[in-house]
């Protein structure tokens, strides 16, 4: 579960509590009209925050908002590290250590 992977994004929320926000999100939104013919995640964001529903489910907001911003942060880390790859294959072999160090700290 992402609670277990980022305890502090949800201090105050218990594993009972997560779940008990899901069942009543799950059936709420089954109900309303509104949601039924949602194609995609970001749709199903944007319809939450439109019928005011992050306020009373928060839970469930903040996970689909964790959800839509990790592919995001992912793809950052990853071209940074491919960025790193690049700079310290062309320069490791003339350049020292400490030098790239530097370099890479100043890059990134």
């Amino acid at each position: 579960m992402m609670i277990e992977f980022y305890p502090n994004y949800f201090i105050d929320v218990s594993k009972v509590a997560l779940r008990t926000q899901l069942k009543n999100y799950v059936t709420d939104v089954r109900s309303d009209p509104k949601f039924a013919k949602l194609k995609e995640l970001s749709d199903l964001c944007a319809k939450h925050v439109e019928t005011n529903k992050c306020n009373t489910f928060v839970v469930v907001y903040k996970l689909l908002k964790l959800t839509l911003l990790l592919p995001i942060t992912t793809a950052s880390v990853e071209r940074v590290f491919s960025d790193m790859k690049v700079v310290k294959s062309n320069v490791c072999n003339k350049m020292r250590d400490q030098w790239l160090n530097v370099r890479f700290v100043t890059y990134i």
